[in-house]
């Protein structure tokens, strides 16, 4: 939820004029000058958070978009979903951070929050559209609850890079 959804949310109606990576390279930058931070409020166990954010990441994968480091500890099978906040600072701040969270990952903007749950819930008003997998689907208030074992993943051992 955040800066992306509003990316997806551009680049979906950008397609019908072109195909491929080309409407989100152009729906990001786009976004970026246009996006102002909402507030959200977020509980996750015994954590809260409430003010603004440009990005609030429910996930249990360590990549973001394929490539961005989101959180260093994401696994498919621990019955966790990491939570990666990234609250308000600067868009400046941010376009100078912009080569080190590409290579280095989220957790290198400055007031990151990376925490695990098994379950969270985000608020706002107005009501934000999140996405999944480059897809809306739907809007805050939404609540999140990892349930373990509930889908069998076969997948090839990780690699050594």
């Amino acid at each position: 939820m955040g800066l992306d959804a509003a990316v997806v949310k551009r680049a979906s109606e950008w397609r019908k004029y072109g195909k491929g990576f080309v409407p989100f390279l152009l729906a990001t930058w786009v976004e970026f000058l246009k996006f102002r931070p909402p507030r959200v409020s977020i509980t996750a166990g015994n954590w809260h958070y409430h003010g603004p954010a440009w990005q609030v990441l429910f996930t249990n994968i360590r990549r973001y978009a394929r490539w961005i480091k989101t959180t260093p500890c994401g696994k498919l099978d621990d019955g966790l979903m990491e939570i990666c906040l990234i609250p308000a600072i600067p868009k400046s701040h941010l376009l100078t951070l912009f080569p080190l969270f590409l290579s280095r990952g989220f957790r290198e903007i400055p007031g990151t929050r990376l925490l695990s749950a098994t379950e969270g819930v985000i608020e706002s008003f107005p009501p934000l559209t999140f996405q999944g997998d480059g897809e809306l689907i739907g809007k805050t208030p939404v609540a999140f609850r990892v349930l373990p074992n509930a889908l069998q993943v076969m997948m090839p051992p990780p690699t050594e890079v």
